[in-house]
């Protein structure tokens, strides 16, 4: 077993030949649609033309510890196969490496995948579906959570199977609120609950340099701002698949996150609501939220609590705080991981097999602790939250929060690019605020929105 106009034009296309799960060059006649027909009886569902016995897959090496003795068990299990695991490098390091093998030819059996990328592989995925028809009684596609198969279907196929989930949560540091004498967050917390909070928890020396912060701003994705557009009743993207970040409730999201951290340069009586600041500055001598000197972690991802569960500190998650607008938090951010199998896999029985295999329902308290993520099962959810919370082997305790979570987030825009747009042209623009305290909010969400849009309208609306 072995063991991520004009002068942009020449960078842009560098990047999006090599960013992760992009399509081909687009053409003004291909449409991010979820209605292409699939001629099913043009696929090998039997794995009738398999040649090879062996699997390839592509898994984090953040969770090999888990993985590992898990294929060692596939393999006594069904000896007619070999796992090939690429522990790849954590977070986005290993989609990176596996679209590299993708793009020269060498895909791997199984493609991780998931929502965000289902408009970029399904043309070379096999789609499941009579397959989890044939074996449903093993498969039981009913018990995975509401919500979470729709994300992984485009048109007629289901391209994946999910292997965990992420929501956004609001993590928070007990010591520092038991310090203070601050009450927990609570579910009927709203965001000027949350502000309130994190200037109780924001301390500074006799100098006025800060030695404690209330809330840590997240720059390096868009979870937090994009969490206070949605749930504030604003969208990124239309149904023509342009931003739509330059209005009403774009420009009040990213005020609303600018002034929780200011910029560089900026006093507290330039962001009175100031609770907090970016990564790499001051937030950045303090530890961030690892570093025990940050009272709240404002949209924190699942992944990010396995992170922090290392760390040397009591924390425990709550709901977001509430839109001050809608008075609810639906909208917020909703991504799942999974796999499915390449259509032009040499061992589709075997990729198949593994598949079924790693997601399984796990029947086992110690084995469900030990993935350490969010799980995609309603078995699994059950067994997990069946455990009083006090006897929760989980650093966090509140893992309803998690789940009850599933029902009002909403999956990513469906939009083949929204990661490469959003990652490469938005959050780089949005972060300027953070970066020049002379910007206005509305001229940063009009210069993100123009650039993108542009991008869009070359690259995947117009054709070369």
């Amino acid at each position: 077993m072995k063991r991520k106009f004009t002068a942009l034009i020449a960078l842009t296309l560098a990047l999006t030949c090599s960013a992760s799960f992009l399509t081909a060059c687009k053409k003004n006649d291909q449409k991010d649609t979820f209605e292409e027909t699939i001629n099913w009886d043009n696929i090998d569902w039997e794995g009738n033309k398999d040649s090879s016995k062996k699997i390839t897959v592509y898994i984090s090496n953040d969770l090999q510890h888990y993985y590992d003795p898990k294929i060692e068990a596939f393999e006594k299990t069904y000896p007619q196969y070999e796992v090939s695991v690429h522990w790849g490098a954590a977070g986005d390091g290993v989609k990176t490496e596996q679209t590299t093998a993708i793009s020269t030819g060498n895909p791997p059996d199984l493609i991780l995948g998931g929502d965000v990328h289902i408009e970029n592989q399904k043309g070379f995925l096999l789609p499941l579906n009579k397959l989890m028809e044939r074996d449903k009684e093993e498969v039981k596609p009913d018990d995975f959570l509401d919500g979470l198969i729709e994300p992984l279907t485009s048109g007629e196929g289901i391209y994946y199977l999910p292997t965990t989930f992420n929501v956004s949560v609001l993590m928070y540091n007990k010591g520092l609120f038991d310090k203070d004498n601050v009450e927990y967050p609570t579910a009927d917390w709203t965001f000027d609950d949350f502000v309130a909070a994190g200037k109780q928890l924001t301390k500074y020396d006799s100098r006025g340099v800060a030695t404690q912060w209330g809330n840590q701003t997240i720059t390096e994705w868009w979870t937090q701002w994009y969490s206070m557009l949605t749930m504030d009743g604003g969208s990124l993207y239309n149904d023509e698949g342009y931003v739509t970040l330059n209005n009403e409730a774009g420009i009040r999201a990213l005020t609303n996150w600018r002034s929780l951290a200011g910029a560089q340069g900026a006093t507290l009586s330039d962001f009175p609501d100031k609770i907090g600041t970016h990564n790499g500055s001051d937030g950045g001598s303090l530890g961030n939220f690892a570093g025990g000197k940050v009272a709240m972690l404002y949209s924190a991802s699942c992944g990010e609590l396995m992170t922090f569960s290392n760390a040397n500190i009591d924390f425990d998650i709550a709901p977001l705080p509430k839109s001050t607008v809608t008075n609810g938090r639906s909208g917020a951010e909703l991504s799942i991981t999974a796999y499915g199998i390449h259509k032009n896999s040499k061992n589709k029985k075997g990729a198949w097999q593994l598949l079924k295999y790693l997601t399984d329902p796990r029947t086992d308290l110690e084995e469900l602790g030990d993935f350490a993520l969010a799980v995609p099962r309603k078995s699994e959810r059950d067994l997990l939250l069946a455990v009083p919370k006090a006897e929760r082997t989980t650093k966090y305790k509140n893992l309803e929060v998690i789940y009850d979570a599933v029902s009002v987030n909403k999956a990513l825009p469906r939009v083949s690019y929204f990661e490469e747009v959003t990652l490469q042209y938005l959050v780089k623009e949005v972060n300027k605020l953070l970066e020049n305290k002379s910007l206005s909010v509305a001229a940063a969400a009009k210069a993100a929105e123009d650039t993108a849009n542009s991008y869009i309208s070359y690259r995947y609306k117009a054709g070369f």
